[in-house]
């Protein structure tokens, strides 16, 4: 988590504040996945995990927040729920792993039905 504050601290609790306004005015999905991480942080884990669910609801193809969901799931006793998300974290990664596969993989038979250079038509 890259919150950067200790929990329970005034730094903490400003920062708490600064993405609570930052969310009144423009919602997105990072305000409320960094919010959750610093309400998990310093052990709001319902509040925590009710701005992680709007995070993953705005951005559901982001990892970051459902991770910090399992995790906050695990530490209140819920550990289907982390599972849950645990699986979906790792479908993530699973997709951005077959994606870039196979955009190299279409790179290399780009690169070997390309057109036919001078030397090789000789």
């Amino acid at each position: 988590m890259h919150s950067g504050v200790e929990s329970g601290s005034p730094a903490g609790e400003e920062a708490v504040k600064a993405f609570e306004t930052s969310i009144s005015r423009n919602s997105n999905s990072h305000s409320h996945s960094e919010l959750g991480k610093l309400l998990f942080k310093s052990g709001e884990i319902d509040r925590a995990i009710a701005e992680l669910k709007l995070a993953t609801a705005i951005d559901p193809e982001d990892a970051a927040p459902l991770y910090v969901l399992a995790q906050a799931y695990r530490r209140k006793g819920q550990p289907v729920e982390a599972n849950q998300m645990l699986t979906r974290v790792h479908q993530l990664h699973s997709d951005e792993h077959n994606q870039d596969l196979k955009k190299q993989l279409i790179k290399l038979v780009r690169q070997d039905t390309g057109p036919i250079s001078q030397a090789q038509a000789r």
